[in-house]
């Protein structure tokens, strides 16, 4: 696994490379990498979870080798927040529920500007 550190500056990389290909009008490209900056921020957190003298759950280190944003949400220990925050704040609410229906297959999609530009919105929001 990664250091914290890398996958937060991967998380960084993949958004700014995703606003580049979007204002590049390249909108699949974009989209794409949209998700992969918020897989990243998201196993930044987790790894913010190891303990430097323990060894954790073999079956806990292997679900973090998933693409779900939903499930990474979880293992990120955010579903609590992710869920009182859906409920007290609409924006919030829509962004998640385009940004969470990203998952690795939308490289095999034909993405609009239209669902590339609620994509990196949501993605950029998320992440502050």
């Amino acid at each position: 696994m990664l250091p914290k550190k890398q996958l937060e500056q991967l998380a960084d990389a993949r958004a700014n490379e995703a606003k580049t290909l979007f204002d590049a009008g390249f909108f699949s490209g974009a989209y794409y990498l949209a998700g992969y900056a918020l897989e990243f921020a998201l196993k930044a957190r987790i790894a913010k979870n190891f303990l430097a003298d323990a060894i954790p759950e073999k079956s806990y280190v292997q679900d973090i080798f998933t693409h779900d944003l939903k499930r990474l949400m979880g293992l990120a220990a955010l579903k609590k927040d992710l869920d009182q925050r859906v409920q007290g704040d609409q924006q919030f609410a829509a962004f998640w529920g385009i940004a969470s229906q990203w998952d690795e297959s939308a490289r095999y999609d034909i993405w609009d500007k239209v669902a590339a530009t609620a994509m990196i919105i949501a993605v950029c929001d998320l992440q502050k």
